[in-house]
């Protein structure tokens, strides 16, 4: 359908600073619950531990999965993907595998390639 229209595939949204507010998030979960959406955060660098754990609660709430930079503190915590720059390279997921609907970035810059 996009290839017909003159919409293009890709909605991007300037990023913010800081999520401070809780609305933003609420918005985000509450379309998640009406579209069904499978949604991956991808968690960059992180300045403060209360970051740390405003992404865990964000990803909890949306049920996302998190793909977590190296620089972002989070990479060996419960509920996080593990390798997952390795697991994108992984053959196994194809693309009916790994349908991701919305795609968050939170944090600073990703260092790893296969996140990017």
């Amino acid at each position: 359908r996009w290839c017909s229209g003159n919409e293009p595939r890709s909605v991007y949204v300037r990023p913010v600073l800081s999520l401070g507010v809780s609305s933003v998030v609420d918005e985000l979960v509450e379309f998640a619950r009406r579209q069904d959406s499978r949604i991956m955060l991808l968690v960059g660098s992180l300045r403060h531990a209360d970051e740390a754990l405003m992404v865990e609660d964000m990803a909890q709430r949306l049920g996302a999965a998190v793909f977590a930079d190296i620089t972002s503190g989070l990479r060996q915590r419960p509920g996080v993907v593990h390798f997952a720059d390795q697991l994108l390279n992984c053959p196994l997921l194809a693309a009916d595998l790994l349908q991701i609907h919305v795609v968050l970035h939170v944090g600073g810059p990703l260092v790893s390639a296969r996140l990017n």
